[in-house]
């Protein structure tokens, strides 16, 4: 070959190989050399260094009011704030205690304990942030959030390079994707999205495997593999399964379209798998090897399909307005006024801003044979976000959409916010964008001053798409400040008692203030100490019987922000009741509780009046009262001799729970399994075996006349017969009691358990059974 023809294949390799050749250098006499491949190689990392720290100062602009206060508030408007500085200092303490990341904790929901691989722990973020809390937790959290801002930008920078190979359109891509509405509200609640960008990352890495030839490829393919691994821990396997669907898209365009698909129809591209599913295990076994021992497991995969019912995912779904209206998050006032038109807040979030519709729809008209892929990527993705139903603006159309089938897709459809697909339908739009952008830059450099001309209109573009899709580095953005604390008394009286002990804080989750969701789970991280419930990411009938089954918590609850509303209308009666104090102080010994915290903010005056007179009589004065919190000690109340009393208890093992949906309006019932359910009732602490007379007293709901019949059956040693009682139901909601002949088994086990099952009326019929109690009569 002539050293023209040489030059030029170099140049062609060059390309393939994603390095940018200028038209003019391809005319030049030079040979090539490792010098000039060492600069061009030198020239990029400072191209891509500049941009990082553009998005960097970008987002410190935009947030400048957090950097004064970094070390004590941080950015979001919720109790998963709580939730994930824990998740951050939880990967720096196992580490120094040595316990596995992924392992169960008893720090939260004592005594019953977590089990954290169904946590979104970013383990990841975690390790990063070990060095900064040394400063303080919200320190690092706040180092992070800036991070994700620079780190997502720059990521989503290199896939719009390697598809326009244009800088103007990748530095543009970048700033869109990163400064988006999606990654902006899952900033300020999560930090799991905090590198969203790690997704175009995966889809650079992914092409530039799949378009490589030799060794080049299965580079790419070890790379790919190994950003899958950072997408599921720094995320959770919800992020994963959308990565993989990406590459299976993306596999499925290659292997349709006639000028690409020998790019995957040879041996070379199975190799590449083998490597991209080595590297991915390699780099991450210490994750996935309890994620699949859970997973595959039936209560497993059961705890981490919670929450996935048609009716959640409708809730979890973006409007079709949404992405085409601003949110609350950008504009105060304005279209989130109306709960209908955009459910919930930073997850339903879809707003793609105006700038990057009309830059993707033209880029698709000029490239259109290259924007294929990502205008099928778009749309798929588009639909999907949509959920089940279509939702347009008030109005739940119950007009079918393809997620419907997916949420039947075993494995896959554990992605319960269907609205989170908008991280993909973004990393296409921005491609798209790219093109668009690559169009018109190359028309301005034509002209003269055309540089010049493209600098003014890509700054033109950031201050536009900032403009339109974000409103808030002003005094509105105190609104979505948390300033985590953990009060002195708190750290004094708890943190230096002595011995094993549990904590209980009030209010307990969930309830609708989400501020207050999450605060135990912090307090942890300065006390150390477990403590009852917490707020976690998906949870199970065991951890949840730990809080429903204490009547307190669930009572104290009730006054919380509801203040006397009916909320746990399935479980106890609210404002305090003296009914179920025994089985409170019993089940608070069972937990080893040595102190009470109120959280006096979550609570209207008159229900902290309620809730200060109940629990003055039972645990005794207050150790500390301040502005924020009140503390109690339960020492006192858990020595007292509690004979005489009976004490009901739950067993929810054995009933479950119907959820009734009304366009996003929940209401809760308890009704037995299979017509049958139990109830234990523990013996008075009396070594007594005479017969005890008691009066089991229950609201019941039936919609006709009915007969069932309560079956008692004693546990008192040898004695195996039972005693039937009959009801009759009458339509309505109505109260009724009876009178039971009963005989109590040693001190402290259970007396009895009944069964009740209908003895009219079809299959089908149900009576509803709440607000059950009993009460000593006399023996």
């Amino acid at each position: 070959m002539s050293k023209k023809e040489l030059r030029l294949e170099r140049f062609r390799k060059m390309a393939m190989a994603g390095q940018h050749v200028r038209a003019s250098e391809a005319g030049q006499e030079n040979e090539y050399s490792p010098e000039s491949e060492a600069i061009g190689g030198r020239r990029r990392i400072a191209v891509y260094a500049f941009a990082f720290l553009l998005y960097l100062t970008a987002a410190l602009a935009l947030f400048l009011p957090m950097i004064g206060n970094a070390s004590r508030s941080v950015m979001g408007n919720s109790g998963d704030i709580y939730q994930n500085m824990w998740n951050l200092w939880w990967t720096k303490y196992a580490l120094e205690t040595h316990v596995g990341i992924y392992s169960t904790t008893k720090l939260l929901f004592w005594p019953a304990g977590y089990n954290l691989i169904y946590e979104t722990l970013t383990p990841i973020q975690g390790l990063i942030s070990i060095p900064f809390q040394s400063v303080s937790l919200p320190f690092a959290y706040n180092v992070l959030f800036f991070l994700g801002f620079a780190l997502s930008g720059i990521f989503a920078f290199l896939l719009v390079d390697y598809m326009t190979k244009n800088k103007y359109a990748a530095f543009l891509g970048g700033f869109f994707f990163t400064f988006s509405a999606f990654h902006i509200a899952m900033e300020f609640s999560h930090t799991h999205m905090f590198f969203i960008g790690l997704m175009p990352l995966f889809a650079y890495l992914l092409l530039r495997g799949i378009d490589s030839d030799g060794r080049t490829r299965y580079i790419f393919s070890a790379l790919a593999g190994i950003s899958f691994t950072f997408i599921v821990f720094t995320d959770e396997f919800e992020e994963g399964i959308m990565a993989m669907l990406l590459a299976l898209i993306v596999v499925l365009y290659y292997v349709a379209s006639e000028k690409r698909r020998g790019k995957v129809l040879k041996r070379s591209f199975a190799y590449a798998i083998l490597v991209f599913m080595a590297a991915l295990f390699l780099s991450g076994f210490w994750g996935y090897m309890p994620l699949l021992h859970t997973l595959g497991s039936q209560a497993g995969i059961g705890t981490a399909m919670y929450g996935d019912t048609i009716s959640n995912n409708v809730g979890w779904s973006s409007n079709l307005f949404s992405f085409f209206l601003p949110n609350y998050y950008f504009y105060k006032g304005g279209f989130h006024n109306s709960p209908n038109l955009f459910y919930g807040s930073n997850d339903r979030i879809s707003y793609i801003g105006y700038t990057l519709l009309i830059l993707a729809a033209y880029g698709a008209y000029r490239q259109s044979r290259k924007a294929r892929l990502w205008m099928a990527v778009a749309i798929i993705f588009f639909i999907l976000a949509l959920g089940p139903y279509l939702k347009i603006g008030s109005m739940l159309t119950f007009v079918p959409l393809p997620y419907l089938a997916y949420h039947h897709i075993p494995y896959l459809n554990v992605i319960r916010e269907p609205a989170r697909f908008t991280i993909l339908l973004t990393t296409a739009l921005v491609v798209l964008g790219g093109f668009g952008v690559k169009d018109i830059v190359e028309r301005l450099e034509k002209e003269r001053g055309g540089r010049a001309k493209a600098y003014a209109f890509s700054a033109a573009l950031c201050l536009l798409f900032i403009a339109e899709s974000f409103g808030i580095p002003t005094p509105h953005s105190a609104a979505f400040t948390t300033t985590p604390y953990v009060p002195a008394a708190l750290e004094r009286i708890v943190g230096s008692a002595q011995g094993n002990f549990s904590i209980l804080i009030l209010p307990q989750s969930p309830i609708p203030d989400y501020i207050y969701d999450g605060i135990a789970d912090y307090y942890t991280t300065a006390l150390k100490r477990p403590v009852i419930g917490g707020y976690t990411t998906r949870e199970n009938e065991t951890v949840t019987d730990t809080i429903t089954g204490l009547p307190f918590i669930v009572q104290a609850t009730y006054l919380a922000v509801y203040n006397n509303t009916s909320y746990y209308t399935t479980h106890y009666t609210s404002p305090i009741s003296e009914n179920y104090t025994v089985q409170s102080i019993e089940m608070l010994k069972a937990y080893n509780t040595r102190f009470i915290v109120v959280e006096n903010n979550a609570y209207t005056s008159n229900a902290l009046i309620d809730l200060y007179t109940y629990m003055n009589e039972t645990f005794g004065a207050q150790l500390y009262k301040g502005a924020n919190v009140t503390i109690y000690s339960t020492e006192n109340a858990l020595q007292e001799n509690l004979s005489g009393y009976f004490v009901s208890y739950y067993n929810q093992t054995d009933w479950t729970q119907l959820i009734y949906s009304n366009l996003n309006t929940y209401i809760k019932g308890w009704t037995p399994i299979a017509g049958s359910g139990e109830i234990t009732v523990y013996a008075p602490k009396s070594n007594s075996t005479a017969s005890t007379n008691a009066i089991m007293s229950f609201e019941g709901f039936a919609s006709k006349q009915l007969r069932f019949m309560v079956s008692i059956a004693p546990y008192a040693a040898g004695q195996n017969s039972t005693a039937a009682y009959f009801v009759n139901v009458t339509p309505g909601l109505r109260t009724y009691s009876l009178g039971l002949a009963l005989r109590p088994g040693p001190a402290g086990n259970r007396l009895f358990f009944f069964d009740r099952y209908l003895i009219t009326g079809n299959v089908s019929d149900t009576v509803l059974m709440d607000n059950i109690t009993f009460s000593y009569r006399n023996s």
